[in-house]
């Protein structure tokens, strides 16, 4: 039975929904995710759904309630899985670092420094990556010479894969398999991506150097997109304190000043 309520722990959500049962590996599962991604993208269907309604409400004068779900949003963030289940049956199981698809020459690699992510899902993306790696035997190899027989040898493809990615760092392959078309990425930490070129050049990141209250600064993410002709959604001010915008956001929505009043002195806002 899931609860019907207004507010749930977004770990709860992923317990309920389902995707607590299909994240870590297969003698560590049940196993939340690292962050806390209910809670956003709950919010990212809310903005959605606020977005569709303006454009209605501009096209044909009607408003709407809108109606978001943490539950409905954990199983949309699944629809592949959903559908793949609904349709053949078989119930999804953990599967750790491998990739989903079942594809061996897709998931994480050991190198001699770091771990390196592979997507090498498609027929010439294996071809680029046995160019690139210097094994052009791998496609002469009948045990992996097309998809259906990597896939029947899948323990030996992945053992090759292997040996081949611990003779150089998980960097020093990024770079090589990307320049070659393969799809490849460092398992990076967070410190690391954060100070990445990508990241600075994206310009997605906001620091306020002095907060009412706060001894020292305080850096946000911004906006997950732009616009063209500009740099997008801006952030003009720090994250408010709890209940600072109570009363402006009441008195927008109608509300009296005796009637806020009422609401805080029962906790019901702060």
């Amino acid at each position: 039975m899931i609860p019907c309520v207004t507010a749930v722990d977004q770990f709860n959500i992923q317990a309920a929904s389902g995707i607590m049962s299909i994240t870590g590996a297969p003698d560590t599962a049940p196993v939340r995710t690292g962050a806390p991604i209910m809670d956003y993208a709950t919010g990212l269907s809310a903005a959605f759904a606020i977005s569709a309604a303006i454009i209605q409400r501009n096209a044909t004068g009607q408003g709407q309630f809108i109606d978001v779900s943490m539950l409905d949003t954990a199983l949309y963030l699944m629809s592949s899985t959903v559908t793949d289940y609904l349709t053949s049956g078989n119930i999804p199981k953990p599967k750790g670092n491998s990739a989903s698809s079942g594809i061996p020459t897709s998931g994480n690699f050991q190198t001699r420094g770091g771990i390196l992510s592979l997507g090498i899902n498609e027929e010439h993306q294996f071809h680029r990556f046995a160019q690139a790696v210097e094994r052009p035997d791998l496609l002469t190899d009948k045990r992996y010479s097309s998809f259906a027989a990597r896939q029947e040898n899948a323990d030996s493809i992945i053992n090759e894969v292997s040996k081949i990615l611990l003779s150089r760092s998980a960097e020093e392959w990024e770079d090589i398999l990307i320049s070659n078309g393969v799809p490849a990425a460092r398992v990076n930490t967070l410190p690391e991506i954060l100070n990445s070129k990508q990241v600075r050049q994206r310009n997605l990141l906001k620091t306020f150097d002095t907060i009412e209250g706060l001894d020292g600064s305080v850096t946000v993410v911004k906006a997950p997109f732009k616009y063209a002709g500009d740099n997008g959604p801006r952030l003009d001010s720090p994250p408010p304190k709890i209940g600072q915008d109570t009363v402006d956001i009441l008195e927008k929505a109608g509300y009296t000043r005796q009637q806020i009043a009422a609401l805080r002195e029962t906790n019901i806002v702060a």
